[in-house]
């Protein structure tokens, strides 16, 4: 009785491992590397597009390859399965993922033909509210050849009668004094109506108001969102930003509560001269 019991024993134990070997898939999972094996980016929010890519390599060959946008919202898969490969042990993908607005995942997910699935996400953090940046040159009040207003809303750099007959759209305008220098000036601004007379017949003066900071001219090129212009830009009650020497940066609140930020580039010293902007505002 006991040779039998054994006997029994050893056939289970027998086919149990058959089964088990059976069921078991052979070789190892797809490997998926992002390109240069960076897992996230950090981007603005509204930035049209943003290309992820990278390689799936698989011992077994593909068979199968998925991609999601995953947000708070849930996960959607992104277009059609991928079935068909020049080459199943090495593929290259490149997905572009657009109207970026919130913190996303792009999930990659491969199957192969033994049926191993493997996934890898990439992360996608966006910093703060999307921005618009403008790089333009103003003209001095004595300048005839390039406009000293400015539209943040738009980018565009107008010339005195255009600007009087948009005067809505100005928020800026620079000009170049004994006492003040190098300037940028809301249209409401007293000394505006000195330099710029006509102004004070323009159906609207915009007042947009100005603070200094401490920010360096490499912490306005590293901003991507609307954080850290909020940062600088709150309390801003100043009229005009005086005295501007080239690296500055200063904030400013628009009529309309658009908060932004300029960077002072290259400027002559002179009515007559020219003064280079870079402008990050809130959209």
């Amino acid at each position: 009785m006991k040779k039998r019991n054994l006997l029994l024993a050893a056939i289970v134990i027998s086919v149990t491992g058959f089964f088990t070997a059976c069921e078991e898939p052979a070789g190892l999972a797809p490997v998926i590397a992002f390109l240069n094996n960076v897992t996230e980016t950090t981007l603005a929010a509204g930035v049209d597009s943003f290309t992820v890519a990278g390689t799936i390599t698989s011992e077994n060959g593909l068979a199968e390859v998925k991609l999601f946008k995953v947000t708070a919202t849930g996960e959607t898969q992104i277009g059609n399965a991928i079935t068909t490969f020049t080459d199943k042990t090495n593929y290259a993908f490149q997905f572009f993922i657009q109207n970026i607005d919130e913190n996303t995942t792009v999930k990659v997910e491969a199957t192969d033909e033994s049926n191993l699935t493997k996934s890898a996400n990439f992360m996608i953090i966006v910093t703060g509210g999307a921005i618009d940046s403008w790089t333009e040159t103003l003209g001095a009040q004595s300048n005839t050849t390039t406009g000293s207003s400015f539209a943040s809303s738009n980018g565009q750099v107008y010339l005195w009668a255009a600007a009087t007959a948009n005067s809505s759209l100005i928020d800026f305008i620079y000009f170049y004094g004994a006492t003040n220098q190098a300037t940028l000036a809301a249209p409401d601004d007293t000394d505006v109506a000195t330099v710029f007379p006509s102004v004070t017949g323009w159906a609207t003066r915009n007042d947009t108001r100005y603070a200094n900071t401490s920010l360096s001219a490499a912490n306005f090129d590293a901003i991507m969102g609307d954080n850290d212009i909020i940062t600088a830009a709150t309390g801003a009650s100043d009229t005009k930003a005086n005295h501007l020497a080239n690296g500055d940066v200063v904030a400013f609140i628009t009529a309309a509560g658009k908060m932004g930020l300029v960077k002072i580039g290259t400027l002559t010293a002179s009515n007559t001269g020219t003064m280079e902007i870079a402008v990050k505002v809130q959209q």
